[in-house]
């Protein structure tokens, strides 16, 4: 992870290309020289910059002192379980892309290009909630009407089931806040009463 400043390029985390002094991206280390994958990467009004590593399974930031810490993510894949109230002990399946809100929280696509995906939010008190998506065990539960190629159009939220024909690449939120999905076939939005 790389800044630029004026005609410099600051390494921000990660090799630096200088030192041979490369450690585990651990928390309370330094971010230069860690070994780490970052997959996407969005940048807080401060400063801090929070990337996420798809297969070490979590979202981690690098303050504006330099140093890593863990936001998200076991470092275990598996059945995604949104009851643990810290978002450091929770599942992520693939983490891939991360926005910051407009509320000042993280969204993040959570699943594989081919398969069922989750966007979930990292709230304030350090919990997670799924916002849209469905975990793929419940991706055929018909009793729940989610059922491969259903229309996404007024279904209710988080019930949708993104698959792999609607693969989520991207999020975002206009100028209202409301969020929008940038899938591999359409352009979804989810309202503020979904």
């Amino acid at each position: 992870v790389t800044r630029t400043q004026g005609d410099t390029t600051i390494t921000v985390a990660g090799d630096d290309g200088v030192n041979n002094t490369l450690h585990n991206a651990t928390d309370g280390s330094s971010a230069v020289n860690a070994i780490i994958q970052p997959f996407s990467i969005d940048v807080a009004d401060d400063g801090t910059v929070y990337f996420t590593e798809p297969y070490k399974y979590r979202v981690m930031k690098v303050g504006t002192d330099g140093i890593l810490y863990t936001v998200a993510g076991n470092g275990q894949a598996g059945n995604v379980d949104d009851s643990v109230n810290d978002a450091t002990q929770t599942v992520f399946n693939t983490p891939n892309f991360i926005k910051i809100g407009p509320d000042g929280l993280l969204y993040i696509i959570d699943g594989k290009p081919q398969g069922s995906s989750l966007i979930r939010r990292i709230n304030a008190d350090g919990s997670t909630s799924k916002i849209a998506g469905t975990n793929e065990n419940d991706a055929y539960n018909i009793d729940n009407g989610i059922t491969e190629g259903i229309q996404a159009d007024q279904q209710p939220l988080p019930a949708i089931y993104i698959n792999d024909t609607l693969a989520p690449n991207s999020i975002s939120f206009d100028s209202q806040g409301l969020l929008y999905i940038q899938t591999s076939a359409s352009v979804l939005r989810i309202d503020a009463d979904s």
